[in-house]
């Protein structure tokens, strides 16, 4: 049997029987964050979960980050969104993950961006994100 330092689960971005099971069998989770008015109040819905996951089912679940994606660091909106998470003390990850076109084209082939745009801008935002993580 193989042994492995670290699985990730991606799970669907709603509620249900697999995304409650990743949660369960889960040590921390890592929260996705789109830098709009929808995902303020989503992200707060997810916390609720998880701390509910936490008391009934998992003891040791704990946010190990909130992943900033979609980020415009020219726009006002999204620094003022990023800066209240801040201020609510949840534990913020860097680096935020950039809005770009080039991810909508990555989905629209089924490929990853780091495949497509090995030298894209967000493909290093991905890759420094996840040296960060490890």
């Amino acid at each position: 049997m193989e042994a492995f330092d670290e699985i990730l689960i991606d799970t669907p971005p709603n509620l249900n029987f697999f995304s409650m099971s990743a949660l369960i069998g889960a040590d921390s989770v890592l929260v996705p964050f789109d830098c709009d008015a929808f995902s303020v109040k989503a992200i707060h819905q997810v916390l609720n979960i998880v701390d509910d996951v936490s008391d009934d089912h998992n003891a040791n679940l704990r946010v190990e980050g909130v992943i900033i994606n979609q980020f415009q660091s020219q726009a006002k909106l999204p620094r003022e969104l990023v800066d209240s998470l801040t201020q609510q003390g949840l534990p913020i990850l860097a680096p935020y993950l950039s809005y770009s076109i080039a991810m909508k084209e990555s989905h629209e082939r089924g490929r990853p961006l780091v495949y497509i745009h090995p030298k894209h801008k967000l493909s290093l935002e991905f890759q420094n994100l996840a040296n960060n993580l490890c």
